[in-house]
C-alpha cells in the first residue's frame, strides 16, 4: 500500500469520526431543546427570590387572573433596557397582564435597576432575583433577554428570544383568546 493511498484512508478515517461526532452532538442538542420545551410548557415550580425580604416565592404564586409575562434579563444589557423601555412606553397596553421580571445578578445591582426604570410606579410589575441560577438550568437559556408569555392556566403560548415589542406580546394574548 502506498503513502496517499494510506494518507486517504487516514483522512477518510478521520473525517467519519468527525461527522460521527458533530452527528451525536446533534442528536444530544435537538433531545435537549424537546426536554426543555416539554418542562417549560406548564410554569415550571421553581423558587426565585423577593429583592427585599429574602423571601422565596414560586413561580406559580404570579399566575392569578391574569396572564403571566416572564423576562429573564440582565441589568447590563442594552436590548433587556430597551426591552424594559418599550414596556414602560406601553404600560397601558399591559395593564391586564403580570410581569414578573427575573435576574440571576446581586440583588444591590437588580435594586439599582428597579429604581432606575421605576418598577414600584406599576402594580403588576414584579423584579424578583433567581439567586440559585435556576432559570438558566430549567429553561436552558444562555442570553438575554428572553420573554415566556404564559396562560392565566401557567401554559405557555408563545417565547421570545431577544428583545420584544409590547405589540408582540399583546399579539400573543390577542390570538390565544
Amino acid at each position: 500500500m502506498n503513502i496517499k493511498r494510506k494518507i486517504a484512508f487516514g483522512i477518510l478515517g478521520v473525517s467519519i469520526v468527525i461527522l460521527g461526532y458533530m452527528g451525536m452532538k446533534i442528536s444530544l442538542n435537538i433531545r435537549n431543546k424537546r426536554k426543555i420545551a416539554e418542562r417549560i410548557k406548564q410554569l415550571p415550580d421553581m423558587t426565585v427570590y423577593s429583592l427585599y425580604k429574602s423571601q422565596g416565592i414560586k413561580l406559580n404564586e404570579f399566575i392569578s387572573d391574569k396572564p403571566l409575562i416572564l423576562v429573564y434579563f440582565n441589568t447590563d444589557c442594552h436590548f433587556c433596557q430597551g426591552e424594559i423601555k418599550n414596556l414602560e412606553n406601553n404600560i397601558a397596553m399591559l395593564k391586564d397582564y403580570n410581569l414578573v421580571f427575573i435576574s440571576r445578578q446581586a440583588s444591590g445591582k437588580i435594586k439599582q435597576f428597579y429604581n432606575t426604570y421605576h418598577f414600584s410606579s406599576y402594580h403588576n410589575w414584579r423584579v424578583v432575583q433567581d439567586s440559585l441560577d435556576n432559570f438558566k438550568k430549567i429553561y436552558g437559556t444562555k442570553v438575554y433577554p428572553n420573554t415566556y408569555i404564559y396562560s392565566n392556566e401557567g401554559r405557555l403560548l408563545k417565547h421570545f428570544k431577544g428583545e420584544t415589542d409590547a405589540k408582540a406580546i399583546v399579539h400573543v394574548f390577542n390570538k390565544n383568546s
